[in-house]
Protein backbone atom coordinates (compact mmCIF):
# COMPACT_ATOMS: atom_id res chain seq x y z
CA UNK A 1 0.00 0.00 0.00
CA UNK A 2 1.30 3.60 -0.85
CA UNK A 3 0.68 5.98 2.25
CA UNK A 4 1.14 9.68 2.02
CA UNK A 5 2.20 11.00 5.45
CA UNK A 6 0.13 14.65 5.91
CA UNK A 7 0.71 16.64 8.97
CA UNK A 8 2.02 19.95 10.69
CA UNK A 9 5.28 21.01 10.28
CA UNK A 10 6.14 20.74 13.95
CA UNK A 11 5.07 16.76 13.72
CA UNK A 12 7.94 16.52 11.10
CA UNK A 13 10.27 15.16 14.05
CA UNK A 14 7.85 12.11 14.29
CA UNK A 15 7.95 10.81 10.65
CA UNK A 16 11.26 8.90 10.60
CA UNK A 17 9.82 6.69 13.60
CA UNK A 18 6.51 6.09 11.23
CA UNK A 19 8.04 6.18 7.94
CA UNK A 20 10.17 3.06 9.35
CA UNK A 21 7.32 1.33 10.80
CA UNK A 22 5.68 1.18 7.86
CA UNK A 23 7.75 0.25 5.78
CA UNK A 24 8.79 -2.90 7.59
CA UNK A 25 5.09 -3.62 7.44
CA UNK A 26 5.69 -3.15 3.18
CA UNK A 27 4.09 0.11 2.72
CA UNK A 28 5.51 2.40 0.35
CA UNK A 29 5.59 5.84 1.90
CA UNK A 30 5.20 9.33 0.17
CA UNK A 31 6.86 11.99 2.33
CA UNK A 32 4.64 15.72 3.36
CA UNK A 33 5.12 18.03 0.52
CA UNK A 34 7.13 20.50 2.33
CA UNK A 35 9.26 17.70 4.46
CA UNK A 36 12.63 18.16 2.44
CA UNK A 37 12.51 22.36 2.34
CA UNK A 38 10.80 22.83 6.02
CA UNK A 39 11.53 26.65 5.94
CA UNK A 40 10.48 27.13 1.78
CA UNK A 41 7.06 28.57 3.32
CA UNK A 42 9.43 31.33 5.26
CA UNK A 43 11.12 31.82 2.64
CA UNK A 44 8.21 32.67 0.12
CA UNK A 45 6.53 34.80 3.11
CA UNK A 46 10.00 36.62 2.57
CA UNK A 47 10.05 36.82 -1.17
CA UNK A 48 6.54 38.57 -1.34
CA UNK A 49 5.27 35.45 -3.11
CA UNK A 50 3.12 33.19 -0.88
CA UNK A 51 0.00 32.89 -2.47
CA UNK A 52 1.68 31.11 -5.48
CA UNK A 53 4.06 29.02 -2.82
CA UNK A 54 -0.03 27.83 -1.38
CA UNK A 55 -1.60 27.63 -5.35
CA UNK A 56 1.60 25.31 -6.42
CA UNK A 57 1.76 23.26 -2.79
CA UNK A 58 -1.56 22.68 -2.66
CA UNK A 59 -1.81 21.18 -6.35
CA UNK A 60 1.38 19.21 -5.46
CA UNK A 61 0.06 17.83 -2.75
CA UNK A 62 -2.71 16.74 -4.61
CA UNK A 63 -0.83 14.63 -7.48
CA UNK A 64 0.70 12.94 -4.20
CA UNK A 65 -2.52 12.21 -2.49
CA UNK A 66 -4.33 10.84 -6.33
CA UNK A 67 -0.93 8.47 -6.63
CA UNK A 68 -1.61 7.26 -3.08
CA UNK A 69 -3.64 4.41 -2.06
CA UNK A 70 -3.75 5.99 1.61
CA UNK A 71 -3.33 9.31 3.66
CA UNK A 72 -1.84 9.14 7.24
CA UNK A 73 -3.05 12.16 9.43
CA UNK A 74 -0.53 12.32 12.15
CA UNK A 75 -2.22 14.54 14.63
CA UNK A 76 -0.82 14.81 17.76
CA UNK A 77 -0.87 17.71 20.40
CA UNK A 78 0.40 21.20 19.42
CA UNK A 79 0.03 24.34 21.43
CA UNK A 80 -2.27 22.57 23.94
CA UNK A 81 -4.44 21.17 21.22
CA UNK A 82 -5.17 17.60 21.72
CA UNK A 83 -4.73 15.72 18.32
CA UNK A 84 -4.43 18.85 16.03
CA UNK A 85 -5.64 19.56 12.84
CA UNK A 86 -4.93 22.47 10.87
CA UNK A 87 -6.40 24.01 7.81
CA UNK A 88 -3.16 22.45 5.26
CA UNK A 89 -4.16 19.18 6.95
CA UNK A 90 -7.58 19.47 6.68
CA UNK A 91 -7.30 20.72 3.12
CA UNK A 92 -5.74 17.18 2.61
CA UNK A 93 -8.40 15.02 4.36
CA UNK A 94 -10.51 16.76 1.74
CA UNK A 95 -8.67 15.70 -1.35
CA UNK A 96 -7.98 12.51 -0.13
CA UNK A 97 -12.08 12.15 0.53
CA UNK A 98 -12.57 13.98 -2.76
CA UNK A 99 -10.42 11.02 -4.17
CA UNK A 100 -12.31 8.07 -2.56
CA UNK A 101 -8.64 7.05 -0.75
CA UNK A 102 -8.64 5.51 2.52
CA UNK A 103 -8.05 7.93 5.39
CA UNK A 104 -5.76 7.28 8.41
CA UNK A 105 -5.61 8.94 11.52
CA UNK A 106 -2.92 8.53 14.09
CA UNK A 107 -5.35 9.86 16.71
CA UNK A 108 -8.75 10.57 17.13
CA UNK A 109 -10.65 13.29 15.58
CA UNK A 110 -10.11 16.84 17.53
CA UNK A 111 -12.95 18.24 19.47
CA UNK A 112 -13.91 21.58 17.70
CA UNK A 113 -15.46 23.42 14.72
CA UNK A 114 -13.98 20.79 12.33
CA UNK A 115 -14.82 17.49 14.36
CA UNK A 116 -18.02 16.81 12.36
CA UNK A 117 -16.82 17.67 8.67
CA UNK A 118 -13.48 15.48 9.29
CA UNK A 119 -16.04 12.38 10.99
CA UNK A 120 -17.99 12.34 7.30
CA UNK A 121 -14.91 11.76 5.71
CA UNK A 122 -14.80 8.29 7.26
CA UNK A 123 -11.34 7.74 8.35
CA UNK A 124 -10.03 5.14 10.28
CA UNK A 125 -8.62 5.85 13.79
CA UNK A 126 -5.50 3.70 14.18
CA UNK A 127 -4.75 4.73 18.12
CA UNK A 128 -1.51 4.93 17.60
CA UNK A 129 -1.23 1.83 15.54
CA UNK A 130 0.47 2.60 12.06
CA UNK A 131 1.15 -1.03 11.85
CA UNK A 132 -2.31 -1.30 11.09
CA UNK A 133 -2.22 0.26 7.87
CA UNK A 134 -1.41 -2.35 6.24
CA UNK A 135 -3.71 -4.62 6.82
CA UNK A 136 -5.90 -1.70 6.24
CA UNK A 137 -7.63 -2.02 9.94
CA UNK A 138 -8.91 0.28 12.39
CA UNK A 139 -7.01 0.37 15.64
CA UNK A 140 -9.61 -1.50 17.85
Amino acid sequence: MKVFIICSKSFYKEIDRIKQKLESKGCEVILPILYNTPNAEREAIERGNIQLFIQQNLLRSRKAIVSADAVLCLNFEKAGIANYIGIGMYTELHEAFIASKKIFMYNYIPEGPMHDAIKAFNPIILKKRVGNIAQGNSGK
